[in-house]
Formats: structure tokens, sequence, C-alpha cells
């Protein structure tokens, strides 16, 4: 049975299609079914599209995070967790 897709942006027009996996016979994903199943692809494009205009109203409530100091131990975990040289 097909699995979920890639995410998609909604408020970034998307030139890309939804590609949609069978990863039980193809696990190697060397062909997408999202032909074959163009119901199960409406539905997770349906579902992602809600989930990111969900993700876009939380990030409305919070605003922009701005300048944030960090202290030497926040840069130090943020460099052990690769998110910084």
């Amino acid at each position: 049975m097909p699995r979920h897709g890639d995410g998609m942006s909604s408020h970034v027009q998307r030139t890309e299609r939804l590609l949609l996996w069978d990863r039980e016979t193809d696990p190697l994903m060397a062909r997408s079914v999202h032909e074959e199943h163009p119901d199960l692809v409406a539905y997770y494009q349906a579902m992602l599209e809600e989930q990111l205009e969900a993700n876009a109203a939380i990030a409305r409530l919070f605003g922009g995070g701005g300048d944030v100091e960090l202290n030497p131990e926040a840069l130090e975990i943020l460099r052990t967790l690769g998110y910084i040289r």
C-alpha cells in the first residue's frame, strides 16, 4: 500500500508534483505510483496543506523570534548538535 509523500508549502507556489511510492513493493522508491492513485495523492495533498495552514497559524501567534543573545553554553550545545560550526 502506498505511504505518505513528501511535504510541500501552501504559501509558496509549488511547481513539483506530489509523488507517492509503494515502499512495501518498492523499498528503494524507484517508481512513483502517484498516477495510479490520484485519490491518495489528493488526500495527502489536502492533509499536508491543512497541516501547513495550522502550522502557519501557530507561527503567527508567536511572531518573529528577533535577535537573541546566546551564552557560550547554548552555542556549544548548538555546535554539538551540528546546527552551527
